[in-house]
C-alpha cells in the first residue's frame, strides 16, 4: 500500500481476511480459531503438551495428533479450500515470476497442474500464453 509518508498504514488483522471468505467457505472463521488454538504458541496450544493427573502433570506429545484428526473430521469441507486460499496466491505469483525470469528456476513447479487452477487459465491469457 501507498500513501502519503505522513500516513501510516496498518495491516488488518488476519481473522478480517479470514471472514471475507466465509461467504465462499462457510465454517472457516470457526476452523481458524480452533487451528489457530492448535498452532500458535499461546495456553491453549500448551494445553495439548500434558494431561492432568491425579500426581500432577504428565508429558503427553499426543494429544495434538488426537485433536489434528478431530479437526480434519468435523471440517472435512473447509480444508480442501483453506489450503486453495492459503497456497494458491503464492505460486501464482512464482509462476508469474518464472515466466519474467525474476526468480530462480524451481522444478518443483512444473509438477503442479496449473490448468486446474482457474485464476492460472486467466492469468495465463493475460501474459498471452
Amino acid at each position: 500500500m501507498r500513501g502519503p509518508r505522513s500516513e501510516v498504514r496498518k495491516a488488518k488483522d488476519n481473522i478480517e481476511y479470514v471472514r471475507a471468505l466465509e461467504p465462499g467457505v462457510p465454517k472457516i472463521v470457526e476452523f481458524y480459531h480452533r487451528i489457530c488454538g492448535l498452532t500458535h504458541p499461546s495456553s491453549s496450544s500448551i494445553d495439548y503438551l500434558y494431561d492432568v493427573r491425579e500426581t500432577g502433570l504428565r508429558l503427553d506429545v499426543g494429544r495434538d495428533g488426537i485433536e489434528i484428526d478431530r479437526l480434519c473430521n468435523e471440517f472435512r469441507d473447509v480444508l480442501p479450500d483453506s489450503l486453495v486460499f492459503a497456497c494458491n496466491p503464492a505460486l501464482l505469483i512464482l509462476k508469474v515470476l518464472h515466466k519474467f525470469r525474476m526468480h530462480p528456476q524451481l522444478s518443483e513447479l512444473k509438477k503442479v497442474k496449473w490448468s486446474a487452477i482457474p485464476a492460472w487459465v486467466t492469468i495465463e491469457k493475460s501474459l498471452g500464453g
